[in-house]
């Protein structure tokens, strides 16, 4: 696999997974790699001669204004191959020497091919961008050290500063070709991505503290090992290393040497299947959080919606988890083991204790109700200790959705298909979730199968800090409203107004009167923010979408995360 295929894949392993559905950022990738193929398929030389040091004309500037849209002349494309244009042509040669040139200055046929091919090489990145591409720029300098904080897609005086040191540090390696004023072009990227930068200083150690911890501690959380990025060597850093070494093939070591750090860095390094355990308590937050949550509603131990915080919502699970389970070892639900959530999450705890009928009472009636709520069989307020008619009903709804027998009886098969992650849930044709700390909302699609599919993703303006979005799965509430709608409170109009629950609603940017032309523009500026007044504001497209697509009963979560 050559270097730059190897690169986007990079880029791949670099994604965040917040806004893409499981896989997306993968696909993606596959398609990019996909429209890679050998230029000569797509490619008509528009050239009749090699080009070399005294050559004039334009075919020379066409030449010199590729190297210039690459960043490797920052010259004038005046049609004169001089000392500055074979320097460029010699740094472009060398950076993609895997492309099997060599660096001799002309601007042979085969170098030309490759330079004036649209799909290979990497756009010069700037201050004053915006967009997915700096993005990944802003990620992968960060998990070299360069950059600090989380990447935000917008290139500013940061990130410029961060370019900026890179470049000094491959000078000092003997790079040329990279530049040296704060700009990314397309060989600092092409070495950024590839993973022949190797950031490795010393052996890292336990209790190691430093600038490379960190460094070492980025990357681990940009595979997915980690959820929080540290700079001291502990406990949990040396237990992600070992998954590290154990997924990758390396011999199991307490030292992150030289090899490990090229492994890791490595565009075929392997991503996580899960994340490292740590110890958790009241508080704590991060995907660990999040993902213990995930598998308490999975087990009927916890209420709809997720926070990715460790709250009191999460110590009522723990203790219900504690009653389930007799060889639990916690000494208070306010904290819980790492070894406790491996063996929830191995499958160590077990899922089925008993059958449970109609006429039964106590928590296993209470954890097969609230599993039903979160797949949407029963209402969060149906959640009680006695199982009577509704738990009947929606235990024969649930088997006659899951090919099972429909007895109305929570029996070992039925419970076994219950708390899987394969079990058909009882939405409807859409489920909406707004995920208020992201400002985004996913809309799904039920298929002929009954699973869902993400196939839109919209920003959004929830409830500001004094006036929040509530919580929670809301059904029984949701309908279309009205195409216009005004806010007698506020003096303001909006479109395409769909019904969350009571006056929390789905609506447009505002507008000063009922015109499509009297928009307010701070509204639109505000998508993205926490703002409202508790109502969830789309763009006129999203707000219409939904509007006209969704039904009354349509599912919609409000949860954070």
């Amino acid at each position: 696999m050559n270097r730059i295929i190897c690169a986007i894949l990079c880029l791949a392993l670099a994604m965040p997974a917040a806004v893409y559905a499981e896989g997306e950022a993968y696909a993606e990738v596959e398609a990019i790699v996909e429209a890679y193929v050998e230029p000569d398929e797509q490619y008509v030389q528009p050239f009749s001669r090699d080009l070399a040091k005294s050559d004039r004309g334009d075919d020379v500037a066409q030449l010199q204004q590729r190297l210039i849209d690459l960043g490797y002349l920052s010259d004038v494309a005046d049609g004169v191959f001089g000392n500055k244009t074979q320097e460029a042509v010699t740094d472009f040669q060398s950076i993609h020497d895997e492309l099997g040139l060599t660096p001799t200055g002309v601007a042979d046929a085969d170098t030309l091919k490759w330079l004036m091919s649209e799909h290979v090489f990497y756009d010069v990145l700037q201050n004053g961008d915006r967009g997915e591409q700096v993005t990944r720029l802003q990620e992968a300098l960060i998990d070299y050290g360069f950059l600090q904080g989380e990447a935000d897609g917008i290139f500013g005086n940061a990130t410029q500063a961060a370019v900026s040191a890179f470049q000094s540090r491959l000078i000092q390696l003997g790079y040329s070709g990279i530049g040296e004023d704060g700009r990314a072009n397309d060989a600092l990227q092409s070495v950024l991505y590839s993973g022949i930068y190797n950031p490795y200083e010393r052996d890292l150690g336990v209790s190691d503290t430093g600038d490379d911890v960190m460094i070492l501690s980025n990357r681990l959380k940009r595979l997915g090992y980690i959820d929080i990025s540290t700079d001291t060597f502990d406990d949990y850093i040396l237990n992600a290393l070992w998954d590290f070494q154990e997924l990758n093939g390396l011999e199991a070591s307490a030292v992150a040497d030289e090899h490990t750090f090229k492994a890791m860095f490595s565009p075929d390094a392997v991503r996580a299947e899960r994340m490292t355990r740590r110890d958790l308590k009241m508080g704590d937050t991060g995907d660990t959080v999040l993902e213990l949550q995930r598998e308490l509603m999975r087990r009927g131990f916890m209420s709809p919606y997720t926070t990715g915080e460790y709250d009191s919502r999460t110590i009522s699970a723990i203790e219900r988890l504690m009653e389930f389970w007799p060889d639990y070892d916690g000494e208070s639900a306010e904290e819980i083991s790492a070894e406790a959530q491996k063996a929830l999450l191995d499958g160590v705890v077990p899922v089925y204790i008993q059958n449970v009928a109609r006429g039964d009472e106590g928590s296993e009636v209470e954890r097969i109700f609230r599993r039903l709520t979160n797949l949407f069989y029963v209402t969060e307020s149906t959640i009680d200790d006695i199982a009577g008619p509704r738990f009947e009903e929606a235990v024969k709804s649930f088997q006659e959705n899951n090919g099972l027998e429909a007895t109305g009886i929570a029996d070992e098969a039925t419970q076994l298909i219950m708390y899987s992650d394969d079990c058909i849930n009882n939405g409807s044709k859409f489920i909406l979730r707004v995920a208020t700390d992201e400002q985004l909302v996913y809309a799904y699609e039920r298929g002929e199968d009954g699973r869902y599919e993400l196939i839109r993703t919209m920003v959004c303006s929830s409830g500001a800090p004094s006036t929040p979005t509530p919580n929670g799965i809301f059904r029984q509430t949701t309908r279309r409203h009205s195409r216009w709608h005004y806010f007698k409170q506020f003096y303001c109009w909006a479109q395409y107004v769909f019904t969350i629950s009571g006056n929390i609603l789905f609506h447009s940017v505002l507008y000063r009167s009922r015109s499509e032309s009297a928009v307010n523009y701070s509204s639109i500026y505000n998508l993205g923010k926490p703002v409202s007044h508790g109502c969830v504001r789309l763009s006129v497209e999203d707000a219409k979408w939904v509007y006209e697509n969704c039904e009354s009963q349509t599912v919609i979560i409000v949860h954070p995360k």
